[in-house]
């Protein structure tokens, strides 16, 4: 009789042990979700750079056709550039619009864990 109920603590304990377990992984999720979001962000980053460099290259094609008098294809170039200019510049306006929010649930996070404290301090 005192094994059964030495048994029945022991999994009483181990059941208890797997749950505080489980909620201390918690903040490690969060932890891992914001790193998720800043490998997009990293992401986004890379991406405009290399439409960068692909602007660069598509500038110097479209000169070198300006340059042999090919009209048609300089002025194709001309349009690839002009619609590569414009996803660039959506893609920076939504990094900003990410970094605007990431700011707002920061600081709504600081108001609401200080209880207003920090409200209007930067």
């Amino acid at each position: 009789m005192a094994r059964n109920i030495r048994t029945g603590w022991v999994a009483t304990l181990g059941l208890s042990a797997l749950l505080i377990s489980g909620i201390g992984l918690k903040p490690a999720q969060a932890q891992d979700y914001w790193r998720q979001d800043r490998r997009g962000t990293y992401q986004d980053f890379r991406d405009l750079r290399q439409d960068a460099r692909r602007l660069d290259a598509l500038q110097a094609r479209r000169d070198f056709f300006r340059r042999c008098g090919d009209w048609r294809r300089a002025e194709e170039m001309d349009r690839q550039i002009w619609r590569l200019r414009r996803d660039m510049a959506r893609d920076r306006r939504d990094l900003h619009q990410d970094f605007r929010q990431a700011r707002r649930d920061r600081d709504h996070d600081r108001d609401r864990d200080h209880g207003g404290y920090w409200r209007g301090r930067d």
